[in-house]
């Protein structure tokens, strides 16, 4: 993953002209399921989740909030006006928005790449919500879900990023 980010942070220099920085890398245990929403980072950013293999039978669900924005506002600005980053409302407006996203299977490493840019009226974003679902919990195992959020930052801003990349890869820290 981190390889990942380093050459999807090159080609974004190559593109925007801006690189990519870690707003968080972190390891988690993950056994319950969450409401559609987009992770706290920068109006302009990207999640990436490596799952490792488990028997914990799971799913994961993307909701294009910009799509459904354009059909349930009359103006932008009134969704802007009434964004939340954890979705609130009834989850059956979503549903024409709604993907289920097919991980290869449960016995193997995943990575999925989520643009979890957070709407702005002055910035240019199409993220998605996106929300994990336990089908069967089971305490006894693990779910282990390697998450980075990264933001998009100017090219020459100095970063933390070794730092965090070093902790992340020396620690056996596993969040609950």
């Amino acid at each position: 993953m981190i390889n990942l980010k380093k050459e999807l942070s090159k080609l974004s220099v190559s593109k925007f002209n801006k690189k990519l920085s870690y707003h968080w890398l972190v390891r988690f245990d993950q056994q319950v399921s969450t409401p559609f929403h987009v992770d706290n980072a920068s109006e302009q950013s990207i999640l990436i989740l490596g799952y490792e293999p488990s028997n914990i039978k799971s799913e994961l669900h993307i909701a294009d909030y910009y799509s459904y924005a354009n059909e349930a506002f009359e103006t932008p600005e009134d969704y802007f006006n009434h964004f939340s980053p954890v979705f609130k409302d009834n989850e059956g407006v979503l549903l024409p928005f709604i993907s289920k996203i097919k991980l290869a299977n449960n016995d193997n490493y995943s990575i999925i790449i989520i643009n979890n840019s957070s709407p702005k009226l002055d910035v240019e974003t199409l993220g998605v919500f996106h929300k994990a679902l336990i089908i069967k919990e089971d305490l006894s195992t693990s779910r282990i879900v390697n998450s980075m959020v990264l933001n998009l930052v100017s090219k020459d801003k100095i970063t933390e990023d070794q730092q965090k990349e070093n902790n992340f890869l020396n620690t056996n820290l596993i969040s609950k």
